[in-house]
Parts: structure tokens; C-alpha cells; sequence
């Protein structure tokens, strides 16, 4: 046997182990817990019939930084680091479609469309972390012509275009005039969808469609 296959096997047997120690180790806290309600009288445990429907992950707020040199509540560059907390890729990667939420203390979250934001206000119960609509003090979607923050309140998106972004699927570009949008619509495909438009019928029928393309 060649030294790399040698090695291989090696890596692959503490992989099997690992499995075995981690799967032996649940096994016996369950004893354990079993064992100390039989013998010594101890209160029962109440362990889950079923695992939970949905395991949610959310990328933390990042803190504002005084150091970046803008106000507390202006919208900001996406750092390369930043997270959506709704799909969990990496805005930075392709900044035509980023979007952000500012809340009260100058914290941030970062969108890799506005699909995900619109996605994250109408269920921020489940993306927040533990923030609701009152600790918001902006949110913001990039044009995808100038690359400029507009207020998500006041942009206009098309929707049903030939456009691919992140999400692959219509992703509601974005836009700083209906007349931007409207011309975008007509080389493109997709009707113009004002902010205040884009509610939970809109956001299902992109979620039925889009996949990642990462």
C-alpha cells in the first residue's frame, strides 16, 4: 500500500471514529439520565419524541464602527465578512443586488438581495435574533444602474425579469425612479413593483422559483 493511501485510510478510520465516539457519547447521557431517574430517584428527564421541525441559524448584526467615519444610522459598505441572515451568503460577493437593515443603536444586517431583505421584514420573528420592526431605523437596497443606496421604502423593483441574481430567480432589482424601473421592464421582461407592493403572495412565488447559484 502506497504512504498516500496509507494516510487516506488512516484519515478515514478517525473519521469513523469521531462518528463512533460523538454517537457513543449522546447514547450514554442518555443512559446516564435513565439510570439516575431508575436507581437514585432523580426527577425524570423529558427528552424530545421528535428533532424540530426547523433549525434556524442567524448571522449575528454587525456593530457600528465609529472608525468607518459615517453616522450611526447611514447606510454602509458590505463588509466582506457579512453574512445574510436569511440564506446565509456572503453580500459582498456581488454588491448590484446588497441590501441592508440599520436598527436604533447603529448595528447592521446585510442582504444578498432584496429578495432576502423584503424576506427578512416579513419574518423577523424567525431571522431577527431576537430584534423586532421597532429597533429598525433604515433599511436600503442598491440601484442596480448606479450602485447607490436608495431607501427600500421609496425604491420601485421589477419583478418577473429575465435578470438573474443571486438567487437566481427574479430578484427584484432595484430601482430609484419608476421610470428607471419601467425601462428596465421593457428590455427585460417583469412588471414594476413599488416597495410598499412586494407582500407575502410576491415573495412565495420567488421562493417556489429561485435556487442559488453559489
Amino acid at each position: 500500500m502506497s504512504e498516500r493511501a496509507a494516510s487516506a485510510r488512516t484519515a478515514r478510520g478517525a473519521t469513523r471514529s469521531g462518528w463512533l465516539i460523538a454517537a457513543g457519547a449522546g447514547s450514554l447521557a442518555v443512559a446516564a439520565a435513565l439510570l439516575g431517574v431508575r436507581r437514585f430517584g432523580l426527577p425524570a428527564v423529558s427528552l424530545p419524541e421528535e428533532p424540530p421541525a426547523q433549525l434556524c441559524v442567524v448571522a449575528p448584526a454587525l456593530p457600528y464602527d465609529p472608525a468607518g467615519g459615517l453616522p450611526p444610522h447611514a447606510p454602509r459598505p458590505v463588509p466582506a465578512h457579512a453574512r445574510c441572515p436569511v440564506c446565509g451568503m456572503y453580500p459582498a460577493r456581488d454588491l448590484r443586488w446588497a441590501a441592508q437593515v440599520i436598527y436604533t443603536d447603529g448595528a447592521a444586517h446585510f442582504f444578498d438581495s432584496p429578495l432576502t431583505l423584503y424576506q427578512f421584514l416579513h419574518d423577523m420573528e424567525l431571522y431577527g435574533g431576537g430584534r423586532g420592526a421597532a429597533d429598525i431605523a433604515g433599511r436600503w437596497v442598491t440601484d442596480i444602474e448606479t450602485g447607490q443606496w436608495i431607501d427600500a421604502d421609496r425604491a420601485f423593483h421589477v419583478h418577473g425579469s429575465d435578470a438573474l441574481g443571486p438567487m437566481r430567480a427574479g430578484n427584484l432589482p432595484a430601482f430609484a425612479t419608476p421610470a428607471a424601473a419601467q425601462r428596465f421592464a421593457q428590455a427585460h421582461g417583469g412588471r414594476v413593483l413599488p416597495a410598499a407592493a412586494i407582500d407575502r403572495a410576491v415573495l412565495r412565488e420567488l421562493e417556489n422559483r429561485g435556487r442559488h447559484s453559489h
